[in-house]
């Protein structure tokens, strides 16, 4: 009997002026990085075993994304769209508890532009579990708001 795991990792990206309007929503499929493979082995063997992956952090940089990646490139540090701890939860795709979704709403205090969505382990550095680049780059103004949904779906 074979029993084949599936991971998808799904980023959604809804963005709003500042009087509500949505301007933007799409959702996309994006890589995970090779890191991310050692810190499921210590969790497993419950070795070494790494800080949970619960913060999300935005930039700049357009550079295509790559398993071989391992540190943030252009990291937004302004205008409140800097790195966020989130709390992770667990909802249901297929069967219970599932998908691990990470969710969180930035809110513009300046202008800012985003062409990268990254999953980390830290407030400073940290192990990059997925990084995600935007097909365009979005330019967003003051009173503006990107939501950041990733659910990792274990299928």
């Amino acid at each position: 009997m074979k029993n084949w795991l599936k991971l998808k990792w799904v980023v959604t990206i809804e963005w709003r002026d500042s009087d509500g309007n949505e301007l933007f929503n799409e959702t996309y499929e994006n890589i995970i990085v090779n890191t991310w493979l050692s810190s499921v082995a210590n969790l497993l063997g419950w070795i070494n075993v790494d800080s949970p992956f619960d913060y999300l952090a935005n930039g700049s940089d357009s550079t295509v994304a790559g398993a071989t990646q391992t540190a943030l490139i252009s990291e937004n540090t302004i205008n409140w769209f800097e790195r966020t701890q989130v709390t992770p939860t667990r909802i249901t795709t297929t069967v219970a508890n599932d998908t691990l979704q990470l969710e969180n709403t930035f809110t513009a205090t300046g202008t800012i532009t985003v062409n990268e969505i990254w999953i980390l382990n830290a407030v400073t550095t940290g192990v990059l579990l997925s990084r995600l680049v935007l097909p365009v780059t979005k330019s967003f103004s003051s009173g503006d708001t990107m939501k950041i949904t990733y659910k990792i779906i274990l299928a």
